[in-house]
């Protein structure tokens, strides 16, 4: 499956090594004012916090890129005196890049007095009314306050019915803001601006996809919330809400590298990995959250490295180079396979003598040819005996496939190829997920085989396997699988073998299937050599070689006691008998024979 997590490293505008403490602490707290990180560091407003910090003035350039905005609109408003006394609410998007769970906007709720925010990300406006319910019952929860009064624009996701009737029976005062006027609902507008201008810092950081934005935009709100206004001083929003101060102990930099411990539920042995790396994407009350094989995870087990969070979970570009000359070497058409497993060896040595800096002295190589001793060759000469050849080429490429003389073939392999990744949802199409990166690509693999078969399927003794099933009404009521007692000179030959045992064992039931009315029993067979033989008797210059007691099927077919029917192969179930399937396959024959897990 693809990534959307970038996996290569890019460079920071802040180099690590001369990364000063204010500067460590202003990307930290999501970029916030140096002059509003000085101010809590002299009033402690946070624990943990130094007393002092450098005095120097700074400029971040994250800051500039993220944070240039318009001269701000001034309004003369009423100020509330208390908390939840007036809530300021407003509605951001669509956004063009849809969320990772198909969210489309964010909805914010911002306490005049304190500015302690709450973020909702949806999916459509309709689930505006929803949200506002459950925060309105979770404030009253929390504070044993009300609202009083709620701010909002004129859009139909305030201006409706039910939050009207919802508003009359919890008495909250509704007060939209004209049409088209924007700046009277400033406070909402400004705030989610900030927050987007944090949560675009935070995302340059990161270096995730913008498909994340939800969790950033979470991430932004937690951070506001626990660092210092312009519009209040000395005391964060959650200090003034809570009456309690924050602690900054479990703020990590936004993207650093996380290590999540793996339950040992989910370890298949003890010696599996107990750690798997993420990145962080969040906070909880008792935890992180994780972005972590394309999943958000929230994680209490873990161990956050943050000294290189510009570089977590990304190539340096030096690796980036050379991972680029090993595609470009991939992508060359190699005919000569043939190549010298001892002479290889030999470069690799090379290879690594190399590499290690402690060696001085060169050893000089033995200029005696080096060969294999003689029982590789009997060894690979067997294999090579049992290998089945194939005649044809088999392209290399796209190109020599669709030039070669089976180019017809190759182009419908290809397709019911397409149609089976397609069908089966083997991929997520995504734009590029960063910038001047490149996306995962894939190539064809061309392989051939003569037939499915289970002919000479034993490397060892070279015999085949039979394999059949018989049913009655749908419910299978024998089946066999076994290694056939002589070595056949053909597949034909092999299916021919396998088809005789199941007409003995069926003329073995033929008594019980008589008194049933059955008087013709169906026999499928996907070897269209053997169908002719056993329907027609035609033998050939090639299966002469059968032996005659075998023959007897054909006269089975004649008296009506029998009748082969050629099947496809892919529906044929007596395959699961004779070998290995892969999953899809033997799950559809499983079905097929009526076995449930």
């Amino acid at each position: 499956m693809r990534s959307y997590i970038n996996e290569e490293k890019s460079q920071a505008y802040m180099c690590k090594n001369n990364m000063t403490l204010k500067e460590k602490l202003h990307r930290t707290l999501g970029h916030i004012n140096f002059n509003n990180l000085e101010k809590m560091c002299k009033n402690e407003v946070l624990d943990g916090l130094p007393k002092e910090i450098e005095s120097e003035y700074l400029k971040c350039a994250t800051c500039i890129e993220n944070k240039m905005h318009n001269l701000p609109f001034h309004n003369n408003r009423r100020r509330a005196e208390d908390i939840l006394e007036i809530v300021h609410t407003d509605l951001n998007g669509p956004h063009q890049t849809t969320g990772y769970e198909g969210e489309k906007y964010f909805l914010t709720f911002i306490d005049d007095y304190s500015k302690l925010t709450k973020v909702y990300c949806i999916q459509t406006k309709t689930e505006v009314f929803d949200c506002l319910v459950q925060y309105v019952n979770e404030i009253q929860n929390l504070t044993g306050k009300m609202i009083k009064e709620l701010r909002c624009d004129n859009g139909k996701e305030y201006i409706n019915s039910r939050v009207f009737q919802f508003a009359k029976e919890k008495g909250i005062i509704i007060k939209p803001c004209p049409p088209y006027v924007h700046e009277l609902n400033g406070t909402a507008e400004r705030y989610n601006r900030s927050l987007m201008d944090m949560g675009r810092c935070l995302l340059s950081e990161a270096k995730i996809h913008q498909r994340f934005w939800p969790e950033i935009i979470k991430a932004a709100a937690y951070l506001k919330n626990r660092t210092l206004t312009n519009t209040i001083e000395q005391k964060t929003p959650y200090e003034i809400f809570f009456k309690q101060k924050p602690s900054v102990k479990n703020l990590r930099m936004y993207g650093s590298k996380v290590f999540v411990r793996i339950p040992e539920e989910k370890r298949r042995s003890k010696w599996d990995k107990k750690a798997e790396i993420g990145i962080l994407l969040g906070y909880t009350d008792t935890g992180y959250r994780v972005l972590m094989n394309n999943r958000v995870i929230i994680a209490r087990h873990c161990d956050i490295i943050e000294e290189d969070v510009n570089l977590c979970g990304f190539e340096d570009e030096e690796r980036q180079s050379n991972y680029d000359e090993e595609k470009e070497i991939e992508k060359q058409t190699i005919r000569d396979t043939t190549k010298n497993q001892n002479e290889e060896n030999l470069l690799q040595t090379n290879d690594n003598e190399e590499e290690d800096d402690e060696v001085e002295i060169k050893v000089k190589r033995s200029g005696r040819k080096i060969k294999a001793p003689l029982r590789f060759d009997e060894e690979f000469g067997y294999y090579c005996i049992n290998v089945n050849y194939c005649d044809a080429m088999i392209p290399q490429n796209f190109q020599e496939a669709i030039t070669s003389s089976e180019s017809l073939q190759w182009k419908e392999a290809m397709n019911r190829e397409m149609d089976s990744l397609i069908k089966n949802n083997t991929w997520t199409l995504v734009n590029n997920p960063v910038k001047d990166k490149k996306v995962i690509d894939v190539k064809w693999i061309y392989k051939k085989k003569s037939n499915n078969s289970d002919w000479a399927g034993d490397t060892q003794d070279r015999k085949s396997t039979t394999g059949f099933v018989i049913r009655l009404f749908g419910n299978t009521i024998l089946w066999k699988s076994k290694k056939q007692n002589s070595v056949t000179k053909s597949s034909t030959f092999a299916e021919y073998v396998a088809l005789s045992e199941a007409v003995t064992e069926i003329n073995f039931l033929i008594c019980l299937v008589n008194e049933m009315f059955i008087k013709t029993i169906k026999i499928y067979e996907d070897n269209s050599g053997v169908v002719a033989i056993a329907k027609y008797g035609n033998f050939t210059k090639n299966s002469k070689h059968i032996e005659v007691h075998y023959h007897f099927i054909h006269e089975n077919v004649k008296s009506g006691k029998i009748e082969v029917v050629k099947i496809d192969s892919e529906n044929n179930i007596a395959d699961l008998f004779t070998k290995a399937l892969g999953n899809i396959k033997f799950i559809k024959l499983r079905n097929l024979l009526n076995v449930k897990n």
